[in-house]
């Protein structure tokens, strides 16, 4: 839980350049995200690859098979080993997130698969994206009256679960860009509180 879904963007993007040198993204993303991954991938010595995709798909006709073909060719030709991904972009495009990633992975291995279903929740399901996630972020931000939290998180594959929650905890035990309400959070989950 955090006060803003983009502190869980930042948490699991320096997660996720911990384990990958060149992730790949698409211009469907929304630029705020987008911007805190690029970021973290330059703050890491690392890089993102942004293919484009909008154009294709509202001018070209492009199916969601045509999608997950380009997306795997993208990955691989760009030699990547990460995604970052919206389930719904802000137009209302619905990415094939399941589709790219199982087609991926019959030829390459992906460490770590960022998901932001912020359009999503609550209007489609995120069975799909769970399933092949690492971690998915979304928030109440668009629901009147939804007061706090505003950003949620949801761990995926259980095998990087240890690695965003070592992230978490390196965070909040230096304090530093660490989100008020995910501070509090943490500091009820490890039985201490700062006094306060």
């Amino acid at each position: 839980l955090a006060s803003r879904s983009l502190s869980l963007v930042q948490l699991a993007a320096r997660s996720m350049f911990q384990v990958c040198r060149n992730v790949l993204a698409t211009d469907l993303s929304w630029p705020t995200y987008q911007a805190a991954v690029t970021q973290q991938a330059l703050a890491s010595d690392c890089q993102i690859t942004t293919v484009p995709l909008r154009e294709s798909i509202f001018h070209d006709g492009w199916t969601a098979d045509d999608v997950t073909s380009f997306m795997a060719r993208a990955y691989a030709d760009n030699q990547c080993d990460g995604l970052f991904l919206p389930t719904v972009d802000n137009l209302g495009i619905r990415v094939p997130i399941r589709a790219i990633v199982e087609r991926i992975r019959q030829t390459s291995q992906i460490p770590f698969v960022l998901v932001d279903a912020a359009q999503a929740f609550c209007h489609v399901s995120l069975d799909d994206s769970i399933s092949v996630a690492d971690f998915i972020v979304f928030g109440s931000h668009k629901w009147m009256k939804a007061g706090q939290p505003m950003g949620i998180g949801l761990f995926g594959n259980r095998s990087t679960q240890q690695l965003i929650s070592n992230t978490l905890r390196q965070i909040s035990e230096t304090g530093s860009d660490l989100d008020p309400l995910m501070q509090f959070t943490e500091q009820l989950d490890g039985g201490s509180l700062n006094g306060h």
